[in-house]
């Protein structure tokens, strides 16, 4: 996964949120305090007197979804997802179990299982708009960039302005070719995702239809703004070929080739 979706995933998983669950009636006073821990964010804490909870009483599927959302929350995810998984065999359709479920598998970079499960708690919820939305990035993931946009309009029903959903559907047509779509999109995520990768992506928008001077902002843009990104020396190299700054292409094609000596485009342009 590269850096643009490692960031662009982070963010809207952090703001999609785990979901928890509360204990059901007369709960053991160590369930009580790993509930208590585990919503004011102390889930190692919470994990210790989970602990004691599943040894004290027969687990629900609340308590084991718990479990699996605190050990995801200090990211050992092979944990949650054991745990989400027993909780599901308790409720099978519970769709924020299977959300979480999703996210787990999404931050182990598994978006073919991720996929699945988010589809699953949309069967159940269609009205959770980010798990339309971390489906939508599943489908980018795998390059099925149809289907990426297609969710990523669904969202866009809901939340014309959803900057991270404007972002996606651009980068999708930018990869199916739609570029003077993509770039009008990429531009109003702009508005309130003023970041490198945005502009890096606007940028090869621009390189799509030709329209070199653009796109040159646009990666002296991301520069200002983030020196190492990845790529970045062979976009502006090809930028600064099209404008017919020849010696500032070689350059930045060797700026490319000293740390990716590997990268087709820089050496095939150069």
């Amino acid at each position: 996964m590269n850096s643009l979706w490692k960031l662009s995933i982070w963010l809207l998983v952090m703001g999609a949120g785990l979901q928890a669950f509360a204990q059901g009636p007369k709960p053991s006073p160590s369930c009580v305090i790993a509930e208590q821990a585990l919503s004011q964010g102390q889930p190692d804490l919470a994990l210790t007197q989970y602990d004691k909870c599943l040894s004290q009483s027969p687990p629900d599927f609340k308590t084991l979804s718990n479990v699996g959302m605190a050990y995801a929350r200090t990211n050992k995810f092979d944990e949650a997802i054991k745990y989400y998984t027993q909780a599901l065999a308790l409720d099978p359709g519970n769709p924020p179990i299977r959300f979480n479920l999703g996210l787990a598998y999404l931050k182990k970079n598994q978006p073919d299982r991720a996929v699945k499960e988010f589809a699953r708690s949309l069967m159940g919820d269609p009205s959770n708009i980010k798990a339309q939305e971390l489906l939508a990035i599943c489908h980018f993931q795998m390059k099925d960039y149809e289907l990426a946009a297609y969710e990523a309009e669904q969202v866009l029903k809901v939340e014309p302005k959803e900057s991270s959903a404007l972002f996606l559907l651009g980068s999708s047509l930018l990869r199916l070719g739609i570029y003077k779509e993509a770039i009008q999109l990429i531009y109003a995520s702009i508005q309130s995702n003023n970041t490198a990768e945005a502009h890096v992506v606007l940028g090869q928008a621009f390189l799509g239809v030709k329209a070199y001077t653009q796109a040159l902002k646009e990666f002296q843009e991301a520069q200002m703004l983030q020196p190492d990104f990845e790529g970045l020396h062979a976009d502006l190299g090809t930028a600064y070929a099209g404008v017919g700054s020849t010696d500032k292409a070689i350059a930045e094609f060797e700026k490319e080739l000293e740390v990716r000596p590997n990268n087709f485009d820089a050496n095939y342009s150069l």
